[in-house]
């Protein structure tokens, strides 16, 4: 059975009540995409009112929807307009069913764009969410104003209740949510307004809205919290909620099921201690507010004491809660819905490629506390291989069997020390996999071993050149090459490096020239670190002679200061090669002596030559008593 699947507990957790206090509206603004798609999450809440701007967004088509645009400035030559696809596209449904807003709205410097909704009952505790975006990395911090008018105007003024000045996301499309606080009939806006704006302005570029709707209220929200800060002190913590003991000696590493937590209102958490004996020994307290309706992982991250290793890119590793907004407790589809969270304090930014998927990329340059968007997999078994953010020095590898695991939602952080003797000797580094019944399953580590995919000989003359190729290796030190001739034992003949470990591919060749007439086997005699070998199969050559002598143009030419000259000869002989200039007069002997059959290759170098025209002549006496001459041109020209 699937080792995941074989692993799978149910476990009861303690209903946690609360009473009621004074109720909270609550802003937030999700992780974000990173310009990946994101698909809407449906939620159970009944839709009081929506706009997914799939249609026509110009200001008459806003209007003909009951939106009101109001341009307060009163210049310009934009206001709220279809989205533009070049731009960036939207989040969801077609590329341009967004609405946008730009620097071209402002009289002058300053910008005051209201877009105003239709009349809508709401009830206190209901949420109002949309989508934001502006162009990725830009160096223009647009920003926005959401308000609402408890009595429906359309005016400016009549907008009484603020949630606050918010920055349009940089970093692919963001969700901002807001609870009302008052029952009835309102209207809410969303202002675009900056006094530095517009073309010569230092505040205003583009952006776009998406996705819009207001949902009615639970008083609940849905969360999971998992325990992965690696203090050796904090190896059980106690949780409070308000006072009373919610999680009792919380292990490290260990996760509870999603569970209902009151929403909209303020909730102290606080770590203390396992077995502690109340709320006064909180170590660290954080004040908390749900939206209803929410769903979310929430994790117990950091380090509660001094003396440990920082991390390497400069993150905080303070105890802290990182949490995932949008969370999920069922797939979408039929795949696997993940999403990763880069636990490790002292572990650098990293990727995560799944081998069997073509060594795809699921996880971009993570750093400490970093929390990806969902990502969708097929239900198969995969090698989940951890790289440094070159992308090409592994770190490690860990298998993850999700074949079972169809339908399902799974959070894989990445927990523990990479190097435990910098950190009090705490937990050693390894991935794990929550599910979201609370159940915690450690990914075993993966096997990468130095796979050879190919290997090949080919002769060219008297050279035989050798080609192969790893899809993977471990610890690799490098490759002997090792030659056997007639009944003779193999001799090592070269030595070429390995490249340690990786799960990418890798091309490696070497040649040996000036061989004799004869059959010839090679091998690649794989070496490790530690000394551990491993041996290729064998391929054959057979380097034969030329069939007649003959003798080639020097390359190359012209030249400066070297080239190389080649001959053939069909049998042994006894052969003169040398070197004259334009006058007939000998420059230079680079042969004179009896050679083995088959290809030469002879290189003159002519240093202390002045540049200019240049003979070569080859004297050749076969042992079959064959004579051979010839004679050919070269220039030297520095």
């Amino acid at each position: 059975m699937n080792k995941l699947i074989a692993l799978l507990v149910t476990f009861l957790f303690p209903v946690v009540s609360f009473s009621q206090t004074d109720v909270l509206y609550s802003s937030k603004t999700s992780g974000t995409s990173k310009g990946e798609p994101i698909k809407i999450e449906q939620t159970e809440s009944t839709v009081i009112f929506q706009d997914d701007f799939n249609g026509d967004n110009t200001e008459t088509g806003l209007n003909s929807r009951g939106w009101i645009t109001l341009n307060v400035d009163g210049g310009g030559t934009t206001s709220w307009f279809q989205g533009n696809p070049t731009v960036f596209s939207a989040y969801e449904g077609p590329t341009n069913g967004y609405v946008g807003q730009n620097f071209n709205g402002a009289n002058g410097f300053l910008i005051n764009h209201w877009l105003i909704s239709p009349p809508i009952t709401v009830n206190a505790g209901d949420t109002l969410s949309f989508w934001h975006r502006a162009p990725d990395g830009n160096s223009f911090d647009d920003s926005i104003y959401v308000r609402y008018s408890t009595t429906a105007g359309t005016n400016p003024a009549d907008f009484d209740v603020t949630w606050g000045r918010y920055l349009v996301s940089e970093t692919g499309w963001a969700r901002w949510t807001g609870t009302f606080q008052h029952s009835g009939t309102i209207r809410f806006a969303i202002q675009y307004f900056h006094t530095n704006g517009g073309p010569s302005g230092s505040y205003s570029n583009y952006f776009g809205l998406d996705f819009l709707k207001v949902t009615s209220g639970s008083s609940t929200a849905r969360v999971q919290v998992i325990h992965n800060s690696a203090d050796v002190l904090a190896g059980a913590v106690d949780v409070y909620i308000n006072g009373t003991i919610a999680l009792d000696n919380f292990a490290f590493r260990q996760a509870t099921p999603f569970i209902d937590l009151p929403a909209g209102v303020t909730l102290n958490i606080g770590i203390a201690p396992g077995n502690s004996t109340s709320v006064n020994d909180t170590l660290k307290n954080f004040p908390v507010v749900l939206a209803a309706g929410e769903k979310y992982v929430v994790f117990a991250n950091g380090v509660l004491t001094s003396g440990y290793a920082p991390n390497p890119d400069g993150r905080n590793i303070d105890f802290t809660l990182f949490v995932k907004t949008q969370a999920r407790e069922t797939g979408t589809g039929s795949g696997v819905d993940i999403f990763v969270l880069h636990g490790s304090t002292d572990a650098p930014t990293v990727d995560v490629k799944a081998r069997e998927a073509g060594n795809l990329v699921l996880v971009n340059d993570a750093a400490y506390g970093d929390i990806t968007p969902y990502f969708t997999v097929p239900a198969n078994d995969y090698t989940l291989d951890l790289y440094l953010a070159d992308g090409v020095t592994l770190v490690n590898s860990f298998i993850a069997p999700l074949s079972g695991l169809g339908g399902s939602s799974l959070t894989v952080f990445a927990s523990g020390f990479l190097n435990p003797s910098a950190n009090q000797n705490g937990a050693p580094f390894g991935l794990f996999a929550a599910l979201a019944n609370g159940t915690v399953v450690q990914l075993v580590p993966g096997v990468v071993p130095v796979e050879l995919s190919s290997f090949t000989a080919t002769v060219n003359g008297t050279s035989v050149s050798l080609n192969w190729t790893t899809v993977t290796e471990t610890n690799n030190r490098g490759f002997e090459i090792q030659r056997k001739s007639s009944d003779n034992d193999f001799v090592t003949v070269g030595f070429v490096n390995g490249k340690g470990t990786t799960t990418q591919i890798q091309n490696y060749s070497f040649t040996e020239s000036n061989l004799a007439i004869g059959n010839y086997a090679y091998r690649l005699k794989q070496i490790d670190f530690d000394g551990t070998f491993d041996f290729s199969k064998v391929v054959e050559v057979s380097v034969v002679a030329p069939r007649e002598f003959s003798l080639e143009q020097n390359f190359p030419n012209p030249f400066n200061p070297s080239t190389m000259i080649s001959f053939n000869l069909k049998t042994d002989a006894d052969v003169t090669l040398k070197v004259f200039n334009l006058l007939g007069q000998e420059i230079a002997t680079l042969v004179n002596g009896r050679l083995t059959a088959g290809t030469q290759q002879i290189s003159f170098n002519a240093e202390n030559l002045t540049s200019g025209v240049y003979f070569y002549r080859i004297d050749a006496k076969g042992i079959d008593g064959t004579n051979f001459s010839s004679t050919k041109k070269m220039i030297l020209s520095r």
